[in-house]
């Protein structure tokens, strides 16, 4: 078996545990919302607001020396693994610590400046923090 088979297994196994344990898209939201009031912005710290795109969430900020809103995309459906740490979180509060140290790592290492870069539906600037899919 391949890595990224046992990768996509690992997702899909999740995602059954979302099903069983009963999170919603707006429990997720609501615990995101809650850890993510401000972000680091290298001289103190930038008010955030999560919201759901789809089957989505995303974190909408702006940054200095930018002038369009941005956002990062974290997708609900590969609850409850973390998307800083790959481990399977226990409650949605969790969940949305592991979304919180994403921000905090990427835009404290300069995912604004050199992060790929895309436009959403509403206009928002969307950095990714992950690879490109191949």
């Amino acid at each position: 078996m391949t890595a990224r088979y046992l990768r996509q297994m690992s997702v899909f196994a999740a995602r059954l545990v979302v099903m069983a344990d009963g999170w919603t898209p707006a429990q997720l939201l609501d615990a995101v919302q809650a850890r993510v009031v401000h972000g680091p912005d290298g001289d103190g710290e930038t008010p955030m607001q999560a919201t759901l795109d789809g089957s989505d969430l995303l974190v909408t900020f702006r940054w200095p020396g930018e002038p369009q809103l941005l956002c990062m995309r974290f997708p609900v459906p590969e609850a409850p693994v973390g998307p800083s740490t790959g481990e399977l979180c226990d409650t949605p509060p969790e969940w949305a610590n592991e979304v919180g140290w994403v921000l905090m790592e990427e835009l404290d290492t300069g995912l604004a400046r050199w992060g790929r870069r895309s436009v959403t539906s509403h206009g928002w600037v969307e950095l990714h923090y992950r690879p490109a899919p191949d």
